[in-house]
């Protein structure tokens, strides 16, 4: 059975303005670069990359970002499968499948859809990533979709192809293959992560703080 989603606009849908604190999505000690350990100011101009929280505290990064997020949040996210009647192919709703409830209700026992998808969106738009742990139940399905924070992340590649993601918060390090991690890139050039937009603009913003 194939599943796929799709992000539908329900017509005449009102923009529900959900207070879920980027701030708190994003909370972090600076911005790291995957590929470096460096994390410096706005104020230095000689290389490097700025500070999310720095960043945010740019009125237009701060409502650029929650416009995006909170639209696109608000947006359903349906769960379809395909099927074939009368020989022909075609697309039915998928609400018995277990991804259902979970990209359209609820990912996590701590948020909902709208604040969960807010919180991807918003790391998308600061990062260039956004990480999900994925959680399975006995019987093999996913049950769970926890967000982890991009600045803690840190993805690799070895010599025979495999992408693993090492994880390091407070509590210690800990390595996840692909198969744990649902990893969300935004735009970039190596297919490995996205380029996040705040150390892509960050001379420009480096400007607008000076």
């Amino acid at each position: 059975m194939k599943i796929f989603t799709k992000a539908a606009a329900a017509g005449g849908l009102a923009l529900k303005s959900v207070y879920f604190s980027i701030r708190d999505a994003v909370a972090n000690r600076g911005l790291r670069d995957p590929n470096k350990d460096v994390t410096i100011n706005f104020g230095d101009v000689r290389g490097g990359t700025p500070g999310v929280n720095a960043a945010l505290q740019l009125s237009v990064v701060w409502s650029c970002v929650r416009l995006i997020a909170e639209t696109i949040a608000t947006l359903p996210l349906i769960t379809y499968e395909r099927k074939v009647v009368n020989g022909r192919e075609i697309r039915v709703v998928a609400r018995e499948h277990p991804l259902y409830y979970l990209l359209h209700d609820s990912p996590n026992a701590d948020m909902t859809a709208v604040e969960f998808w807010e919180a991807v969106v918003s790391q998308i738009c600061l990062w260039g990533n956004a990480y999900c742990l994925k959680s399975y139940g006995a019987a093999g399905r996913i049950v769970a979709l926890d967000l982890l924070n991009p600045a803690l992340m840190t993805v690799r590649r070895s010599q025979d192809g495999a992408v693993s993601y090492l994880y390091a918060d407070p509590r210690g390090q800990k390595e996840f293959t692909e198969g744990e991690i649902w990893h969300i890139k935004g735009f970039g050039t190596d297919g490995l992560v996205g380029i996040s937009p705040i150390t892509a603009g960050w001379r420009s913003m480096c400007g607008a703080t000076a």
